[in-house]
């Protein structure tokens, strides 16, 4: 692969990365969107390497997706201690559940009578 397809694949992975630390309210999908964060910090940083191999700069492409990749990660963090908490609470399978905020509501009713 050439430095400029690897810094493309790693800023769209950085941007995922970032999208879901904000928008993902799935736990499953928070926890695939961090992993695309943590790979767009690895693309950038092997675009940058061969970039600099080849014409003795960094690739721009390369930069913002290292750059989006450590915001995802940074922000994604608290998304995904979230998601384990959720899980926790709701259970393996209830995180897997597209309607779980209804199963973990109705899990805190059920603790608040007691």
């Amino acid at each position: 692969m050439t430095a400029k397809n690897i810094s493309v694949i790693a800023l769209v992975c950085g941007i995922l990365g970032v999208i879901g630390a904000f928008t993902c309210n799935f736990p499953l999908m928070t926890w695939i969107l961090f992993l695309c964060a943590i790979a767009g910090i690895v693309l950038g940083g092997i675009g940058m390497s061969k970039s600099k191999a080849a014409t003795g700069k960094a690739d721009g492409l390369a930069i913002a997706g290292l750059v989006c990749g450590i915001v995802g990660v940074v922000f994604g963090t608290t998304g995904v201690l979230c998601a384990s908490c959720v899980c926790a609470v709701a259970g393996p399978l209830g995180c897997l559940n597209p309607d779980y905020t209804a199963l973990v509501n109705g899990l805190a009713d059920l603790a608040s009578q007691y």
